[in-house]
């Protein structure tokens, strides 16, 4: 595959990923309200919307990543899941109000450089 192609679908994997994750986090807060009882997070877990929409999510981002396995070295393929922690940086930012300190800034510089690096290898 086109090394930009590979780029564009590994970083819609993380896209998925983390938007997984991000509904997995909204179901976390109804899903141990009752405790640690496994009947009570049962009950929880398989009646909760947020964490349906994000095995979905997961389930498709699984997907292509299979895909994109059959087609590309793994080596190559799992430097652009750093892509993820640049994308989950910005959804605990915008939809979580978490903080972006500099020190994570610097960071996100970092794996973008790296990215481009192995892109280019």
């Amino acid at each position: 595959m086109k090394s930009w192609i590979v780029i564009l679908s590994a970083a819609l994997v993380n896209i998925f990923v983390v938007t997984g994750q991000l509904f997995w986090k909204q179901s976390s807060k109804h899903i141990f309200g009752s405790g640690l009882q496994i009947k009570s997070i049962l009950l929880n877990l398989l009646s909760n919307i947020h964490f349906w929409i994000g095995s979905a999510f997961y389930i498709i981002a699984t997907l292509v990543w299979i895909y994109l396995l059959s087609k590309n070295p793994l080596s190559y393929l799992y430097a652009m899941t750093s892509i993820g922690f640049i994308y989950a940086i910005f959804v605990g930012w915008v939809f979580l109000g978490e903080n972006i300190s500099i020190l994570r800034l610097i960071g996100i510089c970092l794996i973008v450089v790296g990215i481009i690096i192995v892109s280019q290898s």
